[in-house]
């Protein structure tokens, strides 16, 4: 997929959500730059956290939006970039599951599939 075909195609699939103040881009100091979604304090308390959008992980984005939208729930573009983070790194949300009060049970078990964090030898939700 070409840069151009890959641009279009991020903001085809971010088009029909409203999480836009979750999007971030980003230029490093090789000034190339870069897509990313916000999942600040899902994998580790106090940080500033993203997950770059690729081309090659462009389809679990979509499929992140395509799983929150089917829920029909009105919040759920908010966990978009949880969503996606979780699934690239395939591993669930450090306490996301307990602590959000608002999260549909439809949205908590999309998190729910994915494995435990394990940390010193202790699965963590």
């Amino acid at each position: 997929m070409t840069e151009t075909n890959f641009e279009k195609a991020f903001l085809m699939a971010m088009a029909g959500i409203h999480a836009t103040d979750e999007i971030d881009l980003m230029k490093p100091r090789d000034g190339e730059l870069r897509i990313g979604l916000r999942c600040s304090d899902c994998f580790a308390w106090g940080t500033s956290d993203w997950e770059e959008v690729t081309p090659d992980n462009l389809q679990v984005l979509c499929s992140a939006i395509e799983d929150l939208s089917e829920i029909g729930e009105l919040e759920a573009d908010c966990y978009v970039g949880a969503l996606f983070a979780a699934r690239v790194r395939n591993e669930r949300p450090m306490n996301l599951l307990d602590y959000s009060t608002v999260m549909a049970d439809e949205t908590r078990e999309l998190f729910g599939r994915l494995p435990v964090r394990e940390i010193g030898g202790k699965g963590l939700a």
